[in-house]
């Protein structure tokens, strides 16, 4: 007795449509991580003794701040996020030019002083993992929060710093 088992013969077509659906799958795999990778967006807040001196002059506005993040750790910041200080208004001017501000991840920052001849209520931290990326003009920079500036000095118990009325 001679057996013959029936095979299925594969045609081109079968192929093919395998082809079609495995193609895809392979690049939706591909593209899947970047699509969902998260933005790093840290919690950053003034210490509760910061405040600012808004009456101090004209043009001139005293800050003490400590600026603290609550433990969100961004791409290459190696535990430490840089802070610049900007102004919330039209063009975002710098509250202290040029200065970075180093944040600890889980901690806040030392007290800074500046000057400013801005009093915004709200202000912009553009933040990143060094001092440069802080220091990149607004204009289509994406990292930032706004956060409410600080109080009085003079409304705190324990404030970083005193205000000296000429």
């Amino acid at each position: 007795m001679t057996g013959q088992s029936a095979s299925p013969t594969i045609g081109r077509r079968s192929i093919a449509k395998g082809a079609a659906w495995a193609v895809p799958a392979v690049a939706a795999v591909a593209v899947a991580p970047a699509a969902s990778a998260s933005v790093c967006i840290p919690t950053l807040t003034f210490s509760q003794n910061s405040c600012r001196c808004t009456g101090s002059g004209q043009n001139d506005k005293d800050y003490f701040v400590s600026i603290c993040n609550n433990g969100t750790t961004c791409p290459d910041s190696d535990g430490v996020l840089y802070v610049s200080v900007r102004a919330n208004t039209g063009a975002n001017p710098e509250l202290s030019p040029g200065l970075t501000i180093a944040v600890p991840v889980g901690g806040c920052s030392d007290t800074v002083h500046f000057t400013s001849g801005n009093s915004s209520i709200n202000l912009r931290l553009y933040f990143g993992a060094t001092p440069a990326q802080a220091l990149l003009p607004s204009a289509g920079n994406p990292n930032f929060v706004i956060v409410t500036a600080p109080q009085e000095c003079e409304e705190l118990n324990e404030p970083l710093g005193t205000c000296v009325r000429p």
